[in-house]
């Protein structure tokens, strides 16, 4: 064995040598994070600034979060350096993150931060730890979006946006709309034959033999019940292939049972 999998294949009591199986964890952007808020706290979320306009339509640090693009979003009229702070309710780790400018017809665009750093609050609760940073980046338009993978490390309850160097050049910084996703995992299996593919028993059915169509899978919770529905499977029309296989992976996973449901041609 190796990563825990078998490095023989057993088909009618012939084994099928493999010279290397690997296992990795690989990072995929899952769903996002922020609601919509209407006020600085809700649902065990907190969001705040180091400044903020107090108008009756935009400028609160909140409004950085509305389903659509705002008028403003978030605006801070005081300060040329200002920072935007969000708390979640649990910690979270991050895939990706995008910024917009703001919908606004005036100048308001020109406020939107050439540079910034994204950070996670340790767990000592004084130390910023850096994840990201963007420095002179382009001139914002109106409504423009811009998103940002990161490579997530480590899971933080409460983010800080540190943001600088506007185009109006003035004592003033917003931004249209902020939005995070957090970082889901998923399992990669490299199985490597040591029989050249062309010289693998035509009983069985590797990957060269069949064809997945459409590519992807999708799944849902039913009480205790993991059920996936995946790509659907073309095997050659080979007599010869007489086995299936199907494996689940993860982490506290306790796969008890499942079914591989085939359908004859029309």
């Amino acid at each position: 064995k190796s990563g825990g999998l078998h490095k023989t294949v057993r088909v009618d009591d012939v084994e099928v040598e493999v010279s290397a199986v690997d296992e990795a964890t690989v990072a995929a952007v899952g769903g996002e994070l922020i609601p919509v808020m209407t006020s600085h706290r809700q649902d065990g979320f907190t969001i705040s600034a180091s400044s903020e306009y107090t108008g009756p339509n935009y400028g609160e640090s909140f409004m950085a979060t509305t389903a659509t693009v705002g008028t403003v979003g978030w605006y801070s009229p005081s300060e040329a350096t200002a920072d935007w702070f969000i708390e979640f309710p649990e910690k979270q780790k991050l895939s990706k993150y995008a910024l917009w400018g703001p919908n606004n017809p005036t100048n308001i665009h020109h406020y939107q931060p050439r540079t910034w750093v994204l950070s996670g609050l340790a767990d000592d609760g004084v130390t910023w730890e850096e994840l990201d940073s963007k420095t002179d980046q382009p001139d914002w338009s109106m409504k423009e979006l811009r998103e940002f993978p990161i490579a997530p490390a480590k899971a933080y309850k409460k983010y800080k946006m540190h943001c600088s160097n506007n185009k109006a050049g003035s004592n003033q910084m917003g931004i249209g709309k902020i939005q995070m996703w957090d970082s889901s995992s998923m399992y990669e299996t490299t199985i490597t034959p040591k029989t050249d593919l062309s010289k693998v028993p035509t009983t069985v059915a590797i990957p060269d033999r069949c064809t997945l169509s459409p590519a992807g899978y999708t799944y849902a919770i039913d009480g205790d019940d993991l059920k996936i529905t995946g790509a659907e499977i073309t095997l050659a029309d080979d007599p010869n292939l007489k086995r299936l296989a199907m494996a689940v992976k993860g982490d506290g996973v306790k796969f008890k049972g499942g079914k591989i449901y085939i359908k004859e041609k029309p």
